[in-house]
């Protein structure tokens, strides 16, 4: 599965424009990159904004999701919503606040680009997960593992 998404992604990555793999990398820390281990609360919110903030400049448009759909990186599904306070609210844990989240300068710009920018009807293809995680990780530094990735 890793060999055959990677293929894609090296295909579908010259296609791409900076804002689109933007929102590759944006929706690949929203949905699926995840701390390690457990965090203590008082590290949920550096550890957003460490992951969140690099891409929150992005643009989302209509023809943007039409494009990466095309090139099997995404799924727009206008009449799916996903709930961010239930995906971070998972992601971080026991202790993660929400409310503190969202009145924060972070939070209004993630809920502006979430909600406004239609994210919230996004689901990343594993060639979408392979190419955000590989912007994530030119974004933010580091090396996502790939370890969960099965047959």
């Amino acid at each position: 599965m890793l060999s055959m998404a990677s293929k894609m992604a090296c295909d579908a990555i010259s296609y791409t424009t900076p804002n689109q793999l933007t929102i590759l990398g944006l929706l690949a820390n929203v949905l699926y990159i995840q701390p390690n281990g457990l965090i203590h609360e008082s590290q949920h919110m550096p550890w957003l904004q460490a992951r969140l903030a690099p891409f929150l400049s992005v643009n989302p448009n209509h023809m943007d999701y039409t494009h990466l759909e095309s090139l099997s990186c995404l799924k727009f599904e206008p009449f799916i919503t996903r709930d961010l306070s239930q995906i971070l609210n998972q992601k971080m844990g026991n202790g993660f606040n929400y409310e503190q989240f969202k009145t924060s300068q972070l939070g209004e710009k993630m809920l502006s680009v979430w909600e406004g920018g239609s994210l919230k009807s996004c689901q990343l293809t594993s060639v979408g997960q392979i190419l955000g995680m590989m912007v994530s990780d030119q974004y933010v530094g580091g090396k996502t593992s790939m370890s969960g990735w099965g047959a």
